[in-house]
């Protein structure tokens, strides 16, 4: 079965496959990238999904130098402007507002959704990116529930 490239793909795979489970997943898991393979994707593919989880983790071990308060107040700029449109800004402000993201986690899933590097950021990739980062952040729980039930139980993607 063919899957459609791109490191968003890959890791919606994973997610629904195996992060529930515990696998850590990293570059060096032949068994991993061979079922990966065998699903379809390619493996620079896989490669750059796997950093991309990588670079995550490192985010979610440092340290956050950001305002714990709920209510924050971000600024974009011209070139994130640029990548994430007016509805993906909105969406993450209506994720800040409703107690899914605080600002630490709401700057990590800038960070991970501008590393993608995938044109035209749309808010399906944001969701996705924002279920992720929830994922890795242990102290999230009723938050990740949150995003979990607006990603997987809404099957047009809208936020109601």
């Amino acid at each position: 079965m063919k899957q459609e490239e791109s490191v968003l793909n890959v890791l919606m795979y994973l997610f629904k496959n195996h992060l529930y489970d515990g696998i850590e997943a990293d570059n060096t898991d032949s068994e991993l990238i061979d079922e990966l393979e065998s699903a379809g994707f390619k493996r620079q593919t896989i490669y750059q999904a796997l950093g991309w989880l990588g670079q995550l983790g490192e985010q979610s071990q440092t340290p956050a130098d950001l305002p714990s308060e709920t209510q924050s107040l971000r600024i974009y700029t011209a070139e994130e402007c640029e990548v994430l449109s007016t509805e993906c800004r909105g969406l993450l402000t209506y994720l800040e507002r409703h107690g899914i993201l605080k600002p630490h986690t709401r700057e990590m899933v800038i960070t991970q959704a501008l590393s993608l590097q995938e044109e035209g950021i749309d808010s399906h990739l944001i969701k996705w990116v924002t279920l992720l980062v929830l994922f890795t952040q242990p102290s999230e729980k009723k938050a990740l529930a949150s995003m979990e039930f607006l990603v997987l139980d809404d099957p047009l993607g809208l936020i109601h």
